[in-house]
């Protein structure tokens, strides 16, 4: 009856290994799908600063009413932008848009933009420093 005991208590210390592998392997494939997950997701820095892509769009808005057409408007994805430290960007930007004949002409542009503080996608929170067709 001895013998017994001791072979059910190692067949009991063997299932409890196979049930910690179970939960490892499970807890394993739940972090790795955690860790791909989060890196997929779009976040804003932490400090919730403007970076160059956010200034590039705000650019578009302010280049855009000096257009003879506005609405034919198609923005170049090649532009700079330069930040500084003092929430400010120097961008240069492309746009097609139509002129007052209708043929689609390039235009180049200089904006200086500011950022005053506050939600980044609202345009009354930068400041136009600089705004130039070059």
């Amino acid at each position: 009856m001895k013998q017994l005991t001791e072979a059910a208590i190692a067949k009991r210390k063997n299932l409890n290994k196979k049930i910690l592998k179970v939960f490892g392997v499970i807890f394993a494939f739940i972090f790795i799908i955690g860790y791909f997950a989060d890196k997929d997701s779009p976040k804003r820095p932490e400090s919730n600063m403007p970076d160059k892509e956010d200034a590039f769009i705000m650019a578009q808005g302010f280049v855009r009413p000096h257009l003879k057409a506005p609405s034919t408007a198609d923005f170049s994805n090649n532009y700079k932008c330069v930040p500084s430290t003092d929430s400010s960007f120097a961008i240069d930007l492309s746009v097609d848009s139509q002129n007052s004949f209708g043929a689609m002409l390039r235009s180049n542009w200089r904006v200086i933009l500011k950022w005053k503080g506050g939600n980044i996608d609202d345009n009354s929170n930068w400041d136009v420093e600089y705004l130039d067709m070059e």
